[in-house]
């Protein structure tokens, strides 16, 4: 069943109303009619099954039924990823919002070639709501805003947790990923060119560990969707748990 993100101020409950780029979608896309059901979440992470009663200059629905459901990852997984194209931002985003990631963090780097387009911060959104949806997540990955690489000094002590991903990692990432039960954890992946010497040293400073993923070298739009889907096979989903 098609999902759509709400906010909790288009509940009035027993009916919510789907508006912006939602109707366009509900009736030039998916071709809905009245009497038609869709999911609508909103950002409690609270689900409702609606059927459609109006379809206008906003969609019109009435409640059926809450649904409890829990489709979120067993861990928040933070994405820190320097700087890319914006093709490549775009396809990283899509790919991790499928794959239950929390946050994504784009970070100006020293070999970094592109400076994010601050401009295209809605278009980020809107693929992230996308994915999410189609994913049937109950919550939408968060983007953050771009950060300066020395602001990892700071994001680093609000994780026990944080790794960086590096061909020359002394430990393979499957042999210190914390424990089960763990609620969070930071990966940083360095952009096109890889991490500068100086950022490696400053980074295990910061208290975060250097990790390798295999024998393989991975491009980096490949290694954050590798270390998404390391987590999501080892630690498992919410309801699994």
């Amino acid at each position: 069943m098609q999902r759509y993100f709400i906010l909790s101020s288009q509940i009035h409950s027993p009916f919510i109303t789907i508006q912006g780029d939602d109707v366009h979608h509900i009736k030039n896309v998916m071709r809905m009619h009245i009497g038609d059901e869709v999911l609508c979440t909103d950002e409690t992470q609270h689900t409702y099954r609606v059927q459609i009663e109006g379809i206008a200059g906003v969609v019109s629905t009435r409640i059926l039924e809450e649904i409890k459901e829990q489709t979120e990852l067993a861990i928040a997984i933070t994405i820190a990823h320097g700087v890319v194209s914006r093709d490549k931002t775009e396809e990283v985003i899509r790919r991790l919002a499928e794959l239950g990631v929390s946050e994504y963090c784009p970070v100006a780097m020293k070999r970094s070639k592109f400076q994010l387009d601050v401009a295209k911060l809605d278009r980020f959104h809107k693929i992230i709501k996308e994915a999410c949806e189609q994913s049937q997540r109950n919550t939408l990955m968060k983007f953050q805003n771009p950060l300066a690489f020395q602001e990892l000094e700071e994001v680093a002590s609000c994780y026990t947790y944080k790794y960086v991903a590096h061909v020359d990692g002394s430990m393979p990432l499957k042999a210190i990923l914390p424990p089960l039960g763990t609620d969070k954890i930071l990966f940083v992946v360095g952009p096109e060119g890889g991490f500068d010497s100086k950022e490696l040293e400053q980074l295990q400073s910061w208290g975060y560990r250097i990790a390798h993923c295999g024998a393989r070298v991975l491009r980096t739009e490949t290694a954050p969707l590798y270390l998404a889907s390391i987590c999501g096979y080892v630690y498992g989903d919410s309801h699994e748990n």
